[in-house]
């Protein structure tokens, strides 16, 4: 089946003139598919829109909340349950020009009500229950002077819209809309600071779309798993199926995975974007049902550090052929760059076991990489001077159509993240710190914020890392310093695999000391403490909340 056609039009309204491309090209293919119950012989009942009635739907609904008085420019929250309804309101604001704005899935409700009054909600969309959170926290949501009720209505006021129309509907018009208008405002997690709004523009987005096109490879009956939040959004643009599982999103890890292998069997889900996490929670599940996937095509791993052992059970119930890719990015530019994992299995995971850092592969097209001296000092242009060469570590910068501008209303974090181009374009500073080989790849050796500065050297944590996860009884480690910032005294955290069971700690320290000075990298860390379990953030439950751990460690050595 030949690839679906990259769509470049006039830079005007591209994410929505892609929805009707899609409308005209697979008129009657589904867009957007989700389970919404069972009958008592087990049969799944499926809610679903097609690409023609996706667009038809969204047409009515941008003039039903246009003459509601929804306008261009309206910040939108929608607290809805991800399904077909989510995706017509989301993509009617997308035709009227106001600009939802999306929270980090896992997000705590402390942070989740700051993000409401950072952002300053002018408009609200919710369910009932949407509504209830609402009105239980009015103090959050004072900004709010348009409120929409989608389903259930009960006693607090404003409109009801409805996605059930059976009239036919005249094309929504979007001539007002231009390619550097805000397209919506995604919040990050805030797992080490405070969340920021991350704003992406038409042109942005449609950027984004058209490189996920590419990396998905996409072709016209393609099925993806649609595991979060942000990207489920994108998929209907990019003119594949989305199946949408009837599980908590915003805690994925937390569900029964066999939802999960039982809508990609009963639909024949050909791709899976997900965290290494969740792909390892459905390996087990696979193992135990002894189940396969034959139907999967293409798989794309996201959103921490890879480490291949995880996805063990899960490969193993995949056809050989199937192309798995790892990817990096963030919410301000994704993808950044991407390897193929036949090519980190076979080219670079032992270099990752000595010390080098995690390969990430080669840039995506369309986006500029560059490499700068690590400082923690703003950098108002990219001058030739704090350039680092093939070869040697510092900060990931990205220019390109795809990469946020800016961030919402919070000037320190963009003259910290941002830096202007002689051109006015834009860089965004990663915050990670990488090498280039002479091959163009990029090796990923952690966060800035989170090298360990001692007299002899920084030390990078994924560098070191990888190092100790090849001890079979470790399950993770972490990499943090203790005592005073410019002289730090490393010390390496390791939670052990459950399946060592009661075998002497002192025995496993003293192993992991003697892997530390075998290798060049690791050589300087001389103390090891065992941690019962990390704590990691809400979502992915693997990324590392290494300041908790700091601090574990200081009150151990320091007393």
């Amino acid at each position: 089946m030949d690839n679906i056609e990259e769509f470049t039009p006039d830079p005007i309204v591209k994410l929505t003139e892609r929805i009707k491309l899609n409308a005209d090209k697979n008129p009657y293919g589904i867009a957007v598919i989700k389970p919404v119950s069972k009958d008592k012989s087990g049969r799944t009942t499926f809610s679903h829109l097609t690409f023609k009635r996706l667009d038809e739907e969204t047409d009515h609904l941008a003039k039903e909340l246009e003459y509601a008085g929804m306008r261009k420019g309206l910040r939108t929250l929608v607290m809805m349950e991800p399904g077909p309804d989510y995706i017509s309101i989301v993509y009617a604001l997308f035709k009227i020009g106001a600009v939802p704005v999306i929270m980090s899935p896992g997000i705590t409700q402390k942070e989740f009500l700051s993000c409401v009054k950072d952002a300053s909600i002018e408009a609200f969309i919710g369910s009932a229950r949407g509504h209830l959170i609402r009105i239980l926290n009015a103090s959050c949501f004072k900004s709010v002077t348009t409120v929409f009720t989608c389903g259930q209505k009960f006693f607090w006021g404003g409109h009801f819209i409805s996605t059930n129309t059976t009239e036919a509907s005249s094309e929504f018009k979007t001539d007002a809309l231009k390619e550097n208008d805000t397209a919506l405002i995604f919040y990050t997690p805030g797992v080490t600071g405070r969340s920021k709004g991350v704003i992406h523009t038409l042109s942005s987005l449609d950027a984004t779309i058209s490189n996920l096109v590419k990396l998905f490879d996409v072709r016209k009956d393609d099925v993806n798993l649609s595991l979060h939040p942000y990207f489920l959004l994108l998929f209907p643009a990019m003119g594949m199926t989305s199946v949408i599982p009837d599980i908590d999103l915003n805690f994925p890890l937390e569900a029964d995975m066999s939802r999960i292998t039982d809508l990609v069997t009963q639909i024949g889900i050909t791709h899976i974007m997900a965290s290494p996490s969740i792909f390892s929670m459905i390996g087990d599940c696979m193992t135990e049902g002894e189940i396969v996937l034959p139907s999967i095509r293409k798989i794309i791993v996201f959103g921490t550090q890879i480490i291949p052992e995880f996805m063990t059970d899960f490969m193993t119930g995949i056809n050989e052929a199937v192309n798995i890719v790892l990817s990096y990015g963030s919410t301000e530019v994704f993808p950044v760059s991407t390897l193929d994992c036949k090519e980190m299995l076979t080219e670079t995971k032992h270099l990752s076991e000595k010390g080098f850092g995690t390969c990430i592969g080669k840039p995506v097209s369309g986006l500029n990489i560059e490499l700068i001296t690590a400082s923690d000092d703003s950098i108002t242009h990219l001058r030739n001077e704090v350039m680092v060469s093939d070869g040697n570590v510092g900060e990931i910068v990205i220019n390109g159509t795809p990469v946020s501008p800016s961030y919402y209303e919070y000037a320190k974090a963009d003259a910290y993240s941002k830096i202007t181009d002689s051109d006015k374009s834009v860089w965004h500073r990663s915050g990670d710190l990488a090498w280039r080989d002479k091959k163009g790849r990029l090796w990923l050796c952690g966060r800035k914020s989170q090298a360990v500065k001692t007299t002899q050297g920084p030390l990078f944590t994924i560098s070191c890392e990888t190092i100790f996860n090849m001890h079979p009884d470790v399950h993770r480690s972490a990499l943090v310093g203790v005592g005073d910032t410019s002289n730090q005294t490393p010390v390496m955290l390791v939670e052990l695999e459950k399946k060592c069971g009661k075998r002497r700690k002192t025995e496993i320290v003293e192993e992991l000391l003697e892997l530390a000075r075998s290798n060049e990298a690791t050589h300087m860390i001389e103390t090891i403490l065992i941690h019962e379990g990390f704590p990691v953030d809400g979502y992915h439950l693997s990324k590392i909340i290494r300041e908790e751990l700091r601090i574990f460690a200081e009150k151990i050595m320091l007393g």
